[in-house]
């Protein structure tokens, strides 16, 4: 007679904050479908390169990938915590970059750079939230 069991998650690992990777993981997604698909427009709307568009896109869909593999592979306290860090430096390095003016970014594409920048600000907290919680077990 064979018997079936559950694969449990254990409690220091809470399926909410892989949950928080896999949203992490879809949002990065699709920015990069986004940049790669719709370059040459999207570039236009920006002020930014085609060429510009395609590699943030590409970056997307590695750190998305990154994301997926932690979530299903190597979820721990540690990583989540990395996670938050990459995220916050994401929002100060975009809000610095919007500073320094290096690129030609349109209106538009500072509107949704600082848009995305709420998004990811709040992941970010959600992964240090996440961190936190599995710490504590």
């Amino acid at each position: 007679m064979m018997t079936t069991q559950a694969i449990s998650t254990s409690t220091s690992r809470p399926q909410w904050t892989r949950n928080v990777l896999y949203a992490d993981a879809l949002v990065s997604d699709l920015a990069g479908v986004a940049l790669v698909v719709g370059s040459g427009t999207l570039a236009t709307h920006l002020g930014i390169s085609s060429g510009v568009a395609i590699a943030t896109g590409i970056v997307f869909f590695g750190y998305a990938i990154s994301l997926f593999v932690i979530a299903n592979r190597w979820l721990t306290a540690q990583n989540m915590l990395i996670v938050g860090v990459l995220n916050v430096v994401y929002v100060v390095g975009t809000e610095l970059l919007l500073l320094s003016n290096a690129l030609p970014m349109t209106a538009e594409g500072r509107g949704l750079i600082m848009g995305a920048n709420v998004i990811v600000g709040v992941l970010a907290v959600l992964d240090f939230m996440g961190a936190r919680q599995m710490q504590r077990g």
